[in-house]
């Protein structure tokens, strides 16, 4: 059971932090946009207020996904609505962004509580309203823990949980989406079936309870992975701002408005498709 428990701990905040470094999406675009503009507590807030999103989706996403999505899944249109117009009304507002250098003192900026408020529920709504989440939690959590399984190590039963959340999926999308991936988890599965069948695998502590308690548990690491990366992500960007001018500062922040628009253009042309 220990064991167990420290592997998927250990797994939630490695997918946490690796998943959420190459995505080029709107949370990111928001720390670094507030970033160039020294705004560290804000940059901070949106990374704690998106890691409550990423614990909730991920927490379903491996526990019960295949359930809970046939009562979600109605709603996505509007839910794409509501998350494209929030997402062009910060596009909007990040793209009339200008910054005078010559009368704003840096540490000022890095410094004043009234520049740096707000920025936690920006990031939980951007988070909570993209249902893309879902799928992206999903399909690595998918990675990391079968890939654990099939090396032998106990997950307490979630590799099995999860096998069985993709076998019950009946939304064509997401099908084609974990297709894609088809010969990285082909080769995992693959690995998996034949360990299963001279039972080197061993799941122990395999009950409701148990696997309940283990999906909370790598919910929380990857909440907590997540955070850490967008964390030293803002203070990275803050922390190198004063490398480039302010003008091209202020057309990067610009450049990132449009970025989050056309992001939120794009949401609204699928919430329009969906419901079409």
């Amino acid at each position: 059971m220990l064991e167990s428990l420290c592997i998927i701990s250990i797994a939630g905040l490695i997918t946490g932090v690796f998943f959420s470094v190459p995505a080029a999406g709107p949370v990111t675009i928001l720390i670094i946009s507030n970033g160039l503009k020294g705004k560290l507590r804000f940059c901070h807030r949106v990374a704690y207020g998106a890691s409550i999103a990423d614990l909730v989706y991920t927490f379903i996403a491996v526990y019960a996904f295949s359930n809970l999505y046939k009562f979600y899944e109605p709603y996505i249109p509007y839910i794409l609505l509501i998350g494209s117009l929030i997402l062009i009304i910060l596009g909007v507002r990040t793209f009339r962004t200008k910054i005078n250098f010559n009368h704003i003192d840096d540490k000022e900026i890095l410094s004043d509580k009234l520049r740096n408020k707000g920025g936690f529920r920006s990031g939980l709504f951007v988070n909570f309203l993209n249902p893309a989440l879902f799928v992206g939690w999903l399909i690595s959590s998918f990675l990391i823990i079968s890939l654990l399984a099939s090396l032998g190590y106990n997950t307490g039963g979630l590799s099995e949980q999860i096998n069985n959340n993709i076998q019950k999926i009946e939304n064509k999308e997401i099908a084609e989406q974990i297709h894609n991936r088809k010969d990285v988890l082909d080769s995992i599965v693959d690995e998996i079936d034949i360990q299963q069948k001279n039972k080197v695998l061993e799941p122990m502590g395999n009950s409701h309870k148990y696997t309940l308690f283990l999906s909370l548990v790598f919910a929380l690491m990857v909440a907590a992975g997540s955070t850490v990366w967008f964390y030293f992500l803002g203070k990275f960007i803050v922390a190198r701002r004063n490398l480039f001018k302010g003008a091209i500062i202020n057309k990067m922040i610009n450049g990132l408005g449009i970025l989050l628009i056309s992001i939120g253009v794009y949401f609204l042309y699928s919430s329009f498709m969906d419901l079409i």
